[in-house]
């Protein structure tokens, strides 16, 4: 990481348990992702130990009887905005507006951070171990990350990126990211969002500003790490790497609406194959 922890809490030291958790159908994650009866996974603290036949657990371990239950790795969730609930809005809000009343006033600012709190808790309660926010409001998900990590809330690991830079008129602008007219405006941002001790900036559009916009912005800061996203694919993503992005993010490039409903699930697995080897490339 780079980015300075002095402030952040301080996180309470806690007891390593050794849980088995016993009887489950694992699902390990693998490619083929088939289910696995009659195991026992094995735990110290936050590491997997082991995984056993059922009934095997060695002493010492805490036993968690699944009772034929499903066990399968947390899931990843790369981009998530914890100022949203997800849910598709039917009509169009002056979402700039809302933000600015919000954050005006103290009373509806505490209301906001305890609504992004539990979409983070809502989050791990649903399977998701460890999200990658893209875009928040003020300070709210890096103060979030760093009191679930004293113990203080409940919720999965978090990737902080506070809010975003974007364009005036872009995707975001004056919501979750701030309007950069000029890289000056842009480079403050950044330093603004280091300073908050963020673990990413994310950078939107990034085809329309392009791989020389990137690399100017991350000269004078080339420690902060910088995420690109917004018309990224396999023509132009092996160029953002190579300009000092650390993380590319790509949606309908790669999630087609029309191959989706076209059931054309196989348009989807080869551009993925195609921005894997166009990433490999800038290695």
């Amino acid at each position: 990481m780079h980015f300075d922890r002095r402030s952040a809490p301080v996180r309470k030291e806690r007891t390593a348990m050794k849980y088995a958790f016993d009887n489950a159908n694992l699902i390990d994650g693998t490619q083929d992702m088939r289910v696995q009866p009659g195991l026992c996974v094995l735990t110290d603290g936050e590491t997997i130990t082991d995984i056993v036949p059922a009934g095997t657990a060695p002493a010492g371990y805490k036993r968690i009887d699944l009772h034929g239950r499903y066990l399968l790795p947390g899931l990843i969730n790369m981009h998530v905005h914890l100022a949203g609930n997800g849910k598709i809005q039917k009509k169009q809000r002056d979402l700039e507006t809302l933000v600015r009343r919000i954050l005006s006033n103290p009373v509806s600012r505490a209301v906001a951070y305890r609504m992004v709190c539990s979409f983070a808790r809502t989050e791990l309660l649903g399977g998701v171990t460890t999200i990658r926010t893209v875009g928040g409001l003020d300070t709210f998900d890096t103060r979030l990350r760093d009191e679930i990590r004293a113990g203080r809330r409940i919720g999965p690991r978090v990737l902080a990126a506070n809010e975003a830079i974007s364009v005036p008129g872009g995707h975001m602008a004056g919501s979750v990211a701030i309007a950069a007219r000029t890289v000056d405006e842009a480079l403050a941002q950044v330093d603004a969002v280091h300073a908050q001790g963020a673990d990413l900036v994310k950078l939107f559009p990034a085809a329309a500003l392009g791989p020389a916009y990137l690399k100017a912005v991350r000269s004078p800061i080339s420690h902060v790490r910088i995420m690109a996203v917004g018309g990224i694919n396999e023509k132009n993503a092996a160029e953002f790497l190579k300009a000092g992005a650390v993380g590319l993010g790509v949606g309908g490039n790669l999630a087609n609406r029309q191959w989706i409903a076209d059931g054309a699930f196989e348009k989807i697995t080869q551009t993925a194959q195609a921005l894997v080897a166009a990433v490999r490339t800038a290695e």
